[in-house]
Order: structure tokens, then sequence, then C-alpha cells
């Protein structure tokens, strides 16, 4: 059984740094990690890395959870957009711009340069007393497990950053693939797109530990196969206590 459950928040920080809407990946992983069986867990450690930062961090848990209570959304998104600021200031200035998606490079020199009255107020939310920064991920024994929910994976130099943390860390890495539509014949994708994308894929697959997929082309696409279990095809399922996310991953029990 792992020491801790590293699960990889990566892509909500990065969505709500822009963002106060989810599309439906945000929602469904908010769902699995809100899951009773896995917010209660003590082993769960939220983590989270960025484009130019030499380790992952820990992103504190009340944030994430207050995402699922309307009451507390506003706040956890405050929150998330903090640690993201933070993780920019703190950022390799030349790994960061070689790595950050054309989207955040705007984001990321005003924060860079201190450019505070060009930023929009919402991206650079005012200090709080309650809030709790990131902190380096503390080393441990190497039987941790390291979950990513199927998001933010096939961004640039993605695979070759999880790579850095796992031989870093020595965690098990557990990966959740919820479609591979650009391997496939299909026209709408553009081309630089799918060839980012399958470079990431290749160079994920090799550092898996456990796999899990959810479409058809994933699992019967070699060498990605969905584990046999009971949980099902669709994401609904895994939320019951008897059949948790993290069992179905491969994650716990073992």
């Amino acid at each position: 059984m792992p020491a801790r459950l590293l699960f990889d928040v990566t892509g909500l920080v990065a969505w709500y740094a822009f963002y106060r809407t989810p599309t439906g990946i945000q929602r469904v992983i908010e769902r699995i990690l809100l899951a009773p069986a896995i917010a209660d867990d003590d082993r769960v450690i939220h983590v989270a890395g960025f484009p130019g930062l030499g380790d992952l961090v820990v992103i504190d848990r009340n944030a994430i959870h207050g995402l699922g209570d309307p009451r507390t959304k506003a706040a956890s998104i405050r929150h998330l957009r903090r640690a993201y600021v933070e993780m920019m200031k703190k950022a390799r200035l030349l790994e960061s711009l070689r790595t950050l998606e054309p989207f955040a490079w705007r984001y990321f020199a005003l924060t860079r340069l201190g450019l505070k009255l060009l930023q929009d107020a919402e991206h650079w939310p005012p200090p709080d007393s309650g809030y709790a920064p990131p902190v380096p991920l503390a080393r441990a024994d190497g039987r941790d497990a390291f979950v990513n929910l199927g998001d933010f994976w096939w961004y640039t130099r993605q695979s070759q950053a999880l790579g850095r943390f796992k031989a870093q860390h020595g965690f098990k890495l557990v990966q959740m693939i919820h479609d591979l539509f650009p391997l496939g014949q299909s026209a709408w994708e553009p081309p630089l797109f799918k060839k980012k994308f399958i470079r990431q894929f290749a160079g994920l697959v090799p550092l898996t530990s456990s796999r899990s997929a959810r479409s058809s082309r994933a699992k019967t696409t070699s060498p990605w196969r969905a584990p046999s279990n009971g949980c099902g095809s669709g994401m609904g399922p895994c939320l019951r206590s008897a059949c948790s996310p993290a069992s179905r991953a491969g994650v716990t029990g073992r």
C-alpha cells in the first residue's frame, strides 16, 4: 500500500488561473477528488507543477475541497490563483518561456515584471491572511503513488517533467486517459496539436506503473489497455464507495 497518494492538480490550478467555470474534464476531476473515499483519506496530497519549477509543490487541500461548495468556490479559485502567481514568480525564466503555452505568455510576463497595474485584478487576487502558500513536496521512501486523472498531460514537455519528478521522488505513476482522439484519422485537430499530443503520449507510456482508459480507442490502442475491473467504462460507477477511483486505478490495496 502506498505511503502517500499524490493527486496531480496541475491542470486544475492552471485552468482556474484563467477561468472561473469548469468544463467537463475539470468537473470529472473535482468529483473524483471530492469523493469521500479520496477526500477523507489522510494519505491524499494534492500536488502541482509549473514549467521552470524544479519540483512539485503541495496545494492546500482546503482550496481543492472548496471547489465543490458554492459558498466557498470563489475563495478557492482566488487561493489557486495566488498559488499560480507564486509558482510563476519562482519558476526559472528561460525554461518557463520555452515550455509555456502561448495563452499564458502575457500572464507570465506581467507577473515576472511586477506590472500588477496592467494585470486583470481577477488574475492577481488581493492578500488573504488565510492563504496557505504552496510548499515543495517532501521526499519520501519511494512508496508513493502519483495519480494524474487525465488532464494536462499532453501539454508541452509534460511527460519529460513527469519523468524528472518520478526520478526525484521514486513514486509509481498511475495515469488515466480519457480519450486518444488525436491518434485517429479525423481531420479537425490542428496538425501541430496532433504532433504534440503524440509526442507527449509516447513519452508518457513508458513512465506509467498503472493505466486506466475510458474511450474505445484508448482501450484498443496498444500499449494502452484498460484494466479489467468491476467499475465499468464510465466514471460514475467508480465514484461509489465500493469501487473508489483510487482502487480502480490500482493505487490502493497493493
